[in-house]
């Protein structure tokens, strides 16, 4: 461990500078949260309602144990299913507008579009199922950065490409 921070702080890291490395990924994940929870609530994107509405099935599907029934759309949406499901979960536990709307839309037999009953509830349960995607994305970046800090030396500032001249001419341990 020490070696890591020859370049920067002599032969031995500070306490400063080892915190530092410690809280970065936390500073990185709330750096990459706050744009995403700042948009929460501004807009809202044509198909978002119908995946919280494929997201109200596949949990359904899931608590009923019809497997097959989890297939929701025609293509991937594994995750967002997911994480709308288990957004609803906790919003079901919190909010008793939640359960109203949820209770509501459990009852409706299909989506259509001039369902504007439906759209309303529904919104209702969005605010939660973007938390848990801003979430997950954060995580994500801070997963790929703790991946990617690999690719770089751990005592120098500069990347370098193993066999590239740099690292074959810069001096030994």
């Amino acid at each position: 461990m020490v070696g890591r921070f020859r370049y920067f702080s002599g032969s031995q890291p500070s306490a400063a500078r080892r915190w530092l490395v410690r809280l970065f990924p936390a500073l990185l994940f709330l750096l990459a949260l706050g744009p995403r929870l700042v948009a929460v609530g501004r807009y809202v994107t044509p198909d978002e309602l119908v995946w919280v509405y494929r997201s109200l099935q596949f949990r359904e599907a899931l608590l009923d144990g019809r497997w097959a029934s989890t297939l929701v759309a025609g293509h991937p949406g594994v995750t967002t299913t997911w994480l709308g499901a288990l957004s609803m979960s906790v919003q079901l536990w919190v909010s008793a507008d939640a359960r109203a709307a949820y209770g509501w839309l459990t009852k409706v037999a299909a989506l259509t579009p001039d369902n504007v009953e439906a759209f309303r509830r529904l919104a209702v349960l969005l605010t939660g199922g973007r938390l848990a995607v801003a979430v997950v994305n954060s995580l994500g970046i801070v997963a790929v950065y703790l991946l990617a800090r690999r690719l770089w030396p751990q005592e120098g500032s500069r990347f370098q490409v193993p066999g590239s001249r740099e690292e074959r001419s810069s001096p030994g341990p």
